[in-house]
Formats: C-alpha cells, structure tokens, sequence
C-alpha cells in the first residue's frame, strides 16, 4: 500500500513539473518575442515576415537571371534551398552568447539558462516554419511551384534540419561563452559553410568522384531529405535521416559536455 501512494505521489509530481515547464517556456516565448519585436507595429508577426521577406527578395533576383537551373524550376529550388538555410542560420546566429545575455534569468524559481536557451530555439523553429508555409502557399497559389512528390519526406526533411540547426546553435551557445574569439568567428564559418550546406546544389549535378565525399557533410543530407520528398524520382538524391540525426546527436551533446563544464562561470 505504501508503494503504490508513493508511486501516485511520484505521478502527481511529475506532472506538476511538466505543467509547470510548459508554463516557463510559454512565458520565455512570449518574453523573447516582446524584447525581439517589442509590442508596437506588427510585433509578433516580424518572427514571419522577417524570413519570409528575405527568401522572396532572393527568389526575385534568381528568377530574374535565371529561367530553370540544371531543368529544376528555380523558384521552387530557391525557395528549398533558402528556407532552410535561414532555418539554420537564426537557430545558429541567435545562440552567440545567449547564455550570459540571459543568466539575470535565473534569478526566477524553476528557470535555467538552458530552458531559455531551448525556448529561443524553439521559437526560430517555429517562426521559420511559419513563414515557409506562408511563403510556399503564396506560390503554389500564383501557380510558381508544384505541390511537392511526397510531402511526409519534405516535413522529414525540415525536422532533421531544425534538429541539426539547433544542435548547432547549443554548440555555439557554449563555445560563445569560452572564448570571445568564436564571436568573432561565428559569421565567416557561415559564409564558409553555405556553398558547401546543399542549398545551391544537388548532390547529383556533381562530379562522381565528389559525389562521394560531399555526403558526409550533414547539412547536405537535410537538404538532399527536402528536395527528394519535393521532386520525387525525377531528381536522384542521397541523403540519410539516420546519418544526419547522428551527426545532430553528437553536436548537441557535445554542446551541453561544454555547457555543463563552463556553467558555473556564466552563473557567477
């Protein structure tokens, strides 16, 4: 009798604590949105339109100069290509010292660096999701792009890039706070990495001898996930959700090792 009360007080317990983590995230969304956009204008809906207006200003320009693009319809490569990359570089760009911007949070009960550092990247998460949706159903709607071959491996896609994007940006939440330099680093290794992510290229436009090496990039099998859900056979892709979540795993928990290793100076 004694183990069961004490297991029901264990429930009781726990659900206590996921209500109560699910109203600090709550309350960290809506902070982090207020301070970001403040409560004038349009306020929360820049989170949608900010990504947005910077995908369709590159689709002018590429649509512009360019009618299709090795036979793929070039809006609908921008659009999967650009979206993405935006995905990735708010969950990356958003975590340079976030740890230290955000400690004076701590001083409320039940909240730790880490929670706000997972509701920042759950906002960009679903703020550039958003904003894909809206910008894909702006497009379908002109008759600019095709619905996609298999949508279910297009949402793949998507998580498995959030979750490589947001490992990332745990990476570079604690290695921000080792050393200034990374600051300093943090926008050259993104203009490094973009020609190299996928999002200008497909896997099957280049050479054979390259073809082999270009897949162990992760980013690469994100996009190789979207653009084969979204063209479907007619395009040969490569990518591996395996792999890529894989690579995602180790990010991230090389991040928190980081992260648990240097907290006590943040905190101080």
């Amino acid at each position: 009798m004694q183990n069961r009360h004490s297991r029901a007080r264990r429930g009781i317990s726990l659900r206590q604590a996921l209500v109560t983590k699910k109203r600090v995230f709550e309350a960290l969304v809506v902070r982090f949105v207020i301070g970001r956009y403040g409560r004038e204008n349009i306020g929360f809906m820049w989170t949608v339109v900010e990504p947005m207006l910077l995908c369709i200003g590159v689709m002018v320009i590429w649509s512009a100069t360019k009618a299709s693009y090795h036979g793929v319809n070039i809006v609908a490569f921008v659009m999967t290509g650009y979206m993405p990359l935006t995905l990735w570089r708010h969950h990356t760009g958003s975590m340079v010292n976030f740890p230290r911007q955000t400690k004076f949070l701590t001083v409320f009960r039940n909240l730790t660096i880490f929670d706000a550092m997972m509701a920042r990247l759950i906002l960009e998460y679903l703020s550039v999701s958003a904003a894909t949706l809206i910008v894909f159903s702006t497009l379908y709607n002109f008759g600019l792009v095709n619905w996609p071959y298999d949508l279910a491996i297009v949402l793949q896609g998507w998580l498995v890039m959030g979750a490589m994007s947001a490992s990332a940006g745990i990476l570079i939440a604690a290695l921000s706070e080792t050393s200034e330099v990374i600051e300093k680093l943090n926008q050259p290794i993104q203009y490094f990495l973009m020609p190299l992510s996928g999002c200008f290229f497909m896997v099957d436009w280049l050479p054979d001898n390259v073809k082999e090496y270009v897949v162990y990039i992760p980013l690469v099998n994100a996009y190789e996930i979207i653009r084969g859900g979204y063209y479907g056979p007619e395009f040969p892709t490569y990518g591996s959700a395996i792999y890529a979540l894989a690579s995602a795993l180790l990010t991230a928990g090389l991040g928190c090792y980081i992260f648990e290793r240097i907290k006590h100076r943040i905190q101080t």
